[in-house]
Formats: C-alpha cells, sequence, structure tokens
C-alpha cells in the first residue's frame, strides 16, 4: 500500500464511532494520514492525542500477544514443547 493519506470529510471537534473507525482504519492502511481543515483548540488536542494514545497501547498489547501465540505455535511445530516436558522435566 501507499504510505500516508488524506481524509477529507471529518471534524475532529465532533468524533463519532464512524470517524473513528475511518481514522483507525487509514492509519492501519497507510500509517501516516492527514485531515485538513480542523481548528482545535488545546483541550480538544489534548483530548484527542490521549485518544490514540490508548490506541496505541492496544495495539502494542494485541502485537505482543499475536507474537506469544506464533512463538508458541512453533515451539508446539518443532516439538520442543514436548521434548522440554519429557525430556528435560519442564512443567508448562
Amino acid at each position: 500500500g501507499s504510505l500516508g493519506a488524506i481524509v477529507e470529510g471529518l471534524d475532529l471537534t465532533k468524533l463519532d464511532k464512524q470517524s473513528l473507525k475511518t481514522i483507525i482504519d487509514s492509519l492501519d492502511k497507510f500509517l501516516v494520514i492527514k485531515i485538513p481543515n480542523q481548528n482545535l483548540d488545546r483541550l480538544q488536542l489534548s483530548k484527542l492525542g490521549s485518544f490514540f494514545v490508548h490506541i496505541s497501547i492496544i495495539h502494542s498489547h494485541q502485537t505482543a500477544i499475536k507474537i506469544v501465540q506464533k512463538f508458541w505455535n512453533y515451539l508446539k511445530s518443532q516439538r520442543i514443547l514436548k521434548y522440554l516436558v519429557e525430556e528435560v522435566g519442564m512443567q508448562i
């Protein structure tokens, strides 16, 4: 995909679920987005920023879980877990 996109037609002072979905989907697809014609005061900008910090933490947590699950599946597929349990005596 492309790096960057312009997302038009949103009013960041009045975000609803669909607008947030549009922003999150666009960020997932393009990594960087520009939302033109916004006029947010400091409080609105802070509120918007805190929302995306929360999303970032959730996304990082979900990514970490996926990595652990893939590693676990790899261990199982290579019979490493069986070896650790049966030969080494490790309790899993």
